[in-house]
């Protein structure tokens, strides 16, 4: 991989990716100009990079930030967004990563799993690791431990899916990972969206449910806003 210094990076899920604005077509040049990513890069007047993937876990995103930074590239800002908190990802016995969706095996999310070794992941997962508890710490350990690595390396700024998981009964209060970084700012996608939703396309698996490029518009706008106040700011701040 041939090392790069851009101005802005991108990491998340399909959020990020852009996920159906490639249409039925399945034309990928028009979702990587449509995407959030490359109108604020484009308005700006500034190189970009962006390295997300559909159906990302945070343990992916936050793996593949690493990578890129310590395969030499560099950028000025990252913008990390961090995908639902209970989903996680699992090596098989030939090392190929997989993603999990969310929820629980009864919520029929065992029907996005191709395999029967995944299907058992999830199953076993489901049945003996699954807590609240668990996901939160993932979570907020996570943005602890990319507010640290990134701090002397780029400005940064946290999205998130949809909503900031604070967890039942207002327990991150307690959660020892949030309390480090509660302080710094995540921003919250799907408000911002605005009902800005990709159509949903039947007997496809173009389902709904990502921005438009209406949506990506809103998104983009919102970003440029940070700039014409003077943030991002050091992730270490």
């Amino acid at each position: 991989m041939n090392k790069m210094k851009v101005d802005l990076f991108f990491c998340g899920d399909s959020f990020t990716y852009g996920a159906e604005l490639q249409g039925l077509e399945e034309d990928h040049e028009k979702r990587e100009k449509q995407r959030f990513s490359t109108l604020v890069s484009d308005k700006l007047g500034m190189t970009h990079d962006n390295v997300s993937k559909n159906g990302a876990c945070n343990d992916w995103i936050v793996k593949t930030v690493v990578d890129w930074f310590e395969s030499g590239n560099e950028c000025h800002t990252a913008f990390i967004q961090f995908s639902g908190y209970r989903r996680w990802g699992w090596y098989d016995k030939k090392r190929k990563y997989h993603f999990m969706p969310e929820g629980r095996w009864d919520d029929a999310n065992h029907h996005y799993l191709k395999t029967e070794e995944q299907r058992n992941a999830f199953k076993t997962y489901d049945q003996l690791l699954y807590s609240e508890e668990t996901h939160l710490d993932n979570y907020w350990k996570n943005k602890f431990f990319l507010v640290n690595y990134l701090k002397d390396k780029c400005k940064v700024h946290f999205m998130t899916l949809r909503k900031v998981p604070y967890g039942k009964d207002k327990n991150y209060k307690t959660n020892y990972w949030y309390n480090l970084v509660k302080n710094i700012e995540i921003t919250e996608l799907s408000p911002l969206v605005d009902k800005q939703l990709a159509p949903r396309l039947n007997e496809t698996n173009l389902r709904g449910g990502h921005p438009s490029s209406q949506g990506h518009e809103q998104i983009a706008n919102y970003l440029l806003g940070l700039y014409s106040m003077g943030s991002p700011q050091n992730s270490g701040s």
